[in-house]
């Protein structure tokens, strides 16, 4: 008991017992409110993560670290990674064995998993050596203390049938209520004359207490563990007429920095963004976030990614169906756009959230502009970010150094990635050039995208020698009689390896003997970019050499399109095809 308590040291003392209450009454009057406005939100199951009594156990045959294991409470949970995370399940399979407590895997009969007091173990030698996970969350809370709000008499409170065990009104909007039952969480919107259900996500269990803290509403139950919904602001907000809106932004919660600049495991990143699509609304939805001087540090949409832009998108897309959402801003610019990120089609399919390599810089404290678009028309909120109160003065201005280094970097990125753009249109527009039956509109067709490629670099391929990290790097070939510092070079694409997490492409083109052209330009700012950080003064001497390598490339591309375009389409003209497109400017950027 008192290491269960230990361990929720955030959420203030946690007093083990039952909790229970008695009596019932018929059905309550209609909800108030619709469903549909706070539909978006969730629970998420916040611990003790210390184990409890397991009912039963079984796994996935074939396979290993898929186990789900039911509570003498009811329910069950699901880990799929041998124990380390759990997920609630509402439905789960009846044990493969006679013996609840102990499953072994027909596939691999050195695979046994059995129950222990604590949670589980699991065998993968045919039961001489067994690994503990006693990370279940599946402990009985009966309440979270101290409690900051003023609490509703849960004794006269009758909600679908049944008592309410606890309760307790916010202290931000009057007259909203949240009571816990024995088989969910409540919300009353008029205080406590109407009840609807707050369920969501969380399995049935009994709610032993609820209470708010900040913006967050906290609940703990009977065998369950405690559960807490990040950031209630749009229950704060909405009303009976929300409904008939054709969209609603609801003002955001102020968001805070962390020194870290991460937060804690499983929380909500960043800030959370909330809206709501009417059911009369149609077409893209898009979101962005203007700083105080008006420029764009996140943006999203609900429209697909052109399918013709190779610089991987790797923003979720926002969803337009009539409801209400939740998506979030990492208090961090946009990525900057790249011809591949790291780890962005690898990682992100199994880890959603992962962020890309490289990151935009950290967001500064100050007042941003939220603006959504629905159906053409505009709606509009203030976010306040604010510091972290327990950042030091000295290292505010670290961050602030930091900042004012990346930006160069990120809008270098920006600058090679609108020239890349430019330069694939006028390639796309050439390749049916070079396959023609004039051979003078082929040669020239084909003169100009051999000039291209060398400038935007997406189809280079060469040799590039291994970082020192490299496992192959060491090795010696002792037949051949090679000396043991001996790394030999390694054959690589851009267009291939980069999203190999163990490719060199994958961390930096430093050793890539290369001429100047956007792609590797790009990879190497981001790498720069990364380092800013951790090696300042080193960063910025990278920056001014990439920076000048840019700025050649991109003189080089102004020349084109301003002279050799015209004279190729002079030549397609008088062949009456079609001209090949020109940019009407090509970025410049100036170097330090």
């Amino acid at each position: 008991m008192q290491h269960i308590v230990a361990r929720l040291g955030l959420f203030g003392a946690l007093i083990l017992a039952a909790a229970g209450g008695s009596g019932s009454v018929g059905a309550q009057p209609a909800p108030s409110m619709a469903r549909d406005l706070f539909a978006g939100l969730s629970w998420r199951c916040i611990g003790p993560f210390d184990g409890g009594p397991v009912a039963s156990v079984t796994g996935t045959p074939g396979e290993p670290g898929i186990y789900v294991v039911t509570t003498p409470s009811g329910g069950a949970w699901k880990t799929v990674d041998g124990g380390d995370t759990w997920v609630a399940m509402a439905d789960h399979p009846a044990a493969s064995t006679s013996d609840p407590h102990r499953w072994t895997d027909a596939a691999n009969p050195r695979r046994i998993v059995r129950t222990d007091p604590l949670g589980i173990e699991v065998s993968l030698d045919g039961g001489q050596t067994w690994t503990a996970s006693h990370r279940l969350p599946i402990a009985e809370v009966a309440r979270i203390a101290p409690r900051a709000l003023p609490a509703e008499p849960a004794g006269r409170r009758h909600i679908a049938g049944q008592p309410a065990t606890v309760s307790i009104a916010d202290r931000i909007r009057p007259g909203l209520v949240f009571a816990g039952t024995r088989d969910s969480v409540y919300v009353s919107f008029d205080a406590g004359a109407r009840w609807q259900p707050l369920r969501l996500n969380m399995p049935g269990v009994a709610i032993t207490d609820v209470d708010i803290r900040g913006n967050d509403l906290v609940a703990a139950t009977e065998g369950r563990s405690v559960w807490q919904i990040d950031d209630i602001s749009p229950l704060r907000q909405v009303t009976a007429a929300s409904a008939q809106a054709t969209a609603i932004l609801f003002k955001p919660a102020d968001a805070t920095l962390t020194s870290s600049g991460t937060q804690p495991e499983g929380r909500l990143e960043g800030t959370a963004l909330d809206y709501y699509i009417g059911r009369a609304a149609s077409g893209d939805v898009t979101l962005e976030i203007a700083d105080a001087s008006g420029r764009i540090v996140h943006a999203a949409t609900s429209a697909k990614p052109d399918p013709t832009d190779r610089w991987l998108p790797v923003m979720r897309p926002l969803s337009a169906a009539p409801g209400h959402h939740r998506t979030s801003w990492n208090l961090r610019l946009d990525p900057p756009p790249a011809h591949k990120h790291r780890f962005a089609q690898l990682a992100r399919a199994a880890f959603e959230e992962m962020p890309p390599d490289p990151d935009g810089p950290r967001a500064l404290a100050g007042t941003y502009r939220v603006t959504l678009t629905v159906a053409r028309r505009t709606y509009s909120q203030t976010l306040v970010v604010r510091d972290d109160p327990r950042a030091t003065p000295a290292a505010r201005a670290a961050a602030r150094r930091a900042y004012d280094l990346a930006m160069p970097m990120y809008d270098a990125m920006q600058i090679a990635h609108r020239s890349f753009v430019q330069i694939q249109r006028v390639r796309a527009g050439l390749r049916p050039l070079v396959a023609s039956a004039d051979p003078q509109v082929a040669a020239t067709a084909a003169d100009l995208d051999a000039r291209l490629v060398q400038l935007d670099g997406s189809d280079w391929t060469g040799l590039v020698i291994p970082d020192a990290d490299d496992e192959a790097a060491g090795e010696v070939d002792e037949k051949e009689g090679k000396h043991p510092d001996f790394v030999p070079p390694k054959p690589v694409s851009v267009s291939k390896d980069y999203d190999d997490p163990t490719s060199i492409l994958g961390r930096r083109f430093a050793n890539v003997n290369h001429a100047p052209a956007l792609t590797p330009l790009s990879a190497d700012l981001g790498a720069i970019m990364t380092r800013a950080v951790a090696t300042p003064d080193l960063a910025g001497a990278d920056y001014d050499r990439a920076c000048q390598e840019l700025s050649g490339v991109l003189d080089v591309w102004r020349s084109i399109n301003g002279q050799d375009l015209a004279s190729v389409n002079t030549l397609l003209a008088s062949r009456k095809l079609p001209a090949l497109p020109f940019a009407a400017s090509v970025p410049a950027i100036v170097c330090r």
